[in-house]
């Protein structure tokens, strides 16, 4: 109690409080601090809010009246789990702020693309966006098909999302992103929409000198990142999440993703593909044709690279590739070395790699096997 006593006597000190950092405690004392920030924080700058329930109901809802409606040296602005479907007012004060994050969006704080683009359209200093919804909802608002205007974020590098692809194809509708340098992109509804492949190339073009692909399985969220190296200390990275726990769809929604999102790379060497389980577990899990699909935008990939799980059908596909009667140049068309990575490569895997590589030479071309 002599806690909860601190901190709402340190909000009435309004004129002195820079930062404010509260989470992790029950939902009924997190409103109750929230009641004390109605009024203007003249030197705050930095704001983190985090509601760790996971319900639906008695979500904290911030009104327009939240800081006062006034915070001209905010810097950074985090809020987790917490509603706040009025913004605006905040956000057309908050001119200094770099950072804003608002996630696990509940649907009673849904903002349209429209309303977030015009909230954010005077933070000429904002750097780092995210925004998530829970709930991959959309509500379209857009009756003309004229081209909607579009707003420049100068000074904008990072951007994450999670939601519905149609709010993102909307939201990148209405944006200059020239400087953007590092994405990160969840799709919540891609396995059930009846649309077409998101058209969300508008990040990758923005990202120039990608060297490095990565795909991944495994959990709920089959991936594709794309980099400039795979240093961690490099924050030029595309990153794609589908949301899928059904194993045998994974795949089909990585192909189609890569497929209508990836424009030419022509820099593009490296392709790792990898699984944290073993698709030999899973006899359903993908047609050769599937894996073929996934490699068709790859073509200035040099360097294939197949861990221990996902050697052996990436290995049939090529070899399906072989002996289907397509030209064996269209995927892939600039591979040079195949490294299979893990120990005791079984002789199936061997055998495939091999009749593809003979299947090659005809045209000329070599294809090393590395492990």
């Amino acid at each position: 109690m002599r806690g909860i006593l601190n901190i709402t006597a340190a909000l009435k000190c309004r004129d002195r409080v820079r930062e404010i950092s509260i989470w992790g405690t029950p939902n009924s004392l997190l409103k109750r601090f929230a009641a004390s920030m109605r009024s203007p924080f003249p030197v705050l700058i930095s704001v983190q809010l985090f509601d760790s329930s996971l319900g639906h109901h008695d979500l904290l809802v911030l009104s327009d009246s939240f800081l006062g409606g006034f915070a001209p040296r905010l810097r950074s602005l985090d809020l987790r789990g917490i509603s706040f479907p009025a913004p605006q007012k905040l956000l057309l004060s908050a001119t200094d702020l770099v950072t804003l994050r608002l996630e696990r969006i509940p649907n009673s704080g849904y903002i349209s693309p429209e309303e977030i683009v015009a909230c954010l359209s005077t933070l000429t200093k904002l750097k780092e966006l995210a925004l998530e919804f829970r709930s991959p909802l959309f509500h379209s608002h857009q009756t003309s098909q004229d081209p909607v205007p579009r707003t420049i974020f100068p000074a904008l590098t990072s951007l994450r999302f999670q939601g519905a692809h149609e709010y993102l194809e909307d939201l990148l509708s209405r944006t200059d992103l020239p400087f953007l340098n590092n994405v990160y992109i969840t799709l919540t509804n891609l396995a059930t929409s009846h649309a077409q492949a998101p058209l969300i190339s508008e990040p990758v073009k923005l990202l120039e000198a990608l060297y490095y692909a990565e795909i991944g399985f495994g959990g709920s969220f089959p991936n594709v990142a794309l980099s400039r190296s795979r240093e961690l200390t490099d924050c030029r990275t595309l990153k794609f999440r589908v949301l899928c726990s059904y194993f045998p769809q994974q795949l089909p929604l990585l192909s189609q993703l890569c497929n209508s999102v990836l424009p030419p790379l022509p820099n593009l060497e490296h392709l790792y593909i990898h699984s944290s389980f073993s698709l030999d577990h899973h006899p359903d899990f993908a047609e050769c044709t599937d894996w073929l699909e996934l490699l068709r935008p790859f073509t200035s990939v040099e360097n294939l690279h197949l861990s221990k799980y996902t050697a052996l059908r990436v290995a049939s596909a090529l070899r399906h590739l072989s002996t289907s009667g397509e030209r064996v140049t269209e995927v892939l068309p600039a591979l040079r070395n195949i490294f299979l990575h893990g120990p005791r490569l079984s002789k199936a895997i061997l055998v495939n790699i091999t009749q593809f590589v003979a299947a090659i030479r005809p045209s000329g071309r070599s294809v090393s096997v590395r492990y």
